[in-house]
């Protein structure tokens, strides 16, 4: 994690969650069961023309399995470009899962954003 060169960074983390309930949840539902999670993220920040422009990407995926299983991901990028006392900036997001509680039909879902800013400083 950190900076690769003077203009490059990258992260990225890790995680994985393992529960185990050997008494179920309540009296309703007494089984022992186990919950795992599993989730990975990463991005990159590249400076541009003199540092004037940045360039970001970053994803990330999650998986869970247990009572309730699935996937999830999303996706993001962005250009900023700094002239003067305009900042512009653009970019584009999306995610979506899909997850499937126990004994019910799976469920899928897809967004997407898409924007555009143009801001200016008054003052300084």
């Amino acid at each position: 994690m950190g900076s690769v060169t003077p203009t490059t960074r990258i992260y990225g983390t890790a995680t994985y969650v393992h529960r185990h309930y050997p008494d179920g949840t309540n009296s309703d539902l007494p089984d022992p069961y186990t919950d795992q999670t599993t989730t990975a993220s990463g991005s990159v920040q590249q400076d541009l023309l003199s540092r004037s422009m940045t360039l970001s990407a970053g994803a990330t995926y999650s998986r869970q399995d247990g009572r309730v299983r699935g996937d999830a991901f999303s996706l993001n990028g962005s250009l900023t470009w700094r002239v003067g006392k305009l900042d512009l900036s653009a970019g584009a997001s999306g995610y979506g899962s899909e997850t499937q509680a126990y004994g019910a039909d799976p469920y899928t879902r897809l967004h997407q954003y898409y924007y555009v800013r143009i801001r200016r400083r008054f003052s300084r």
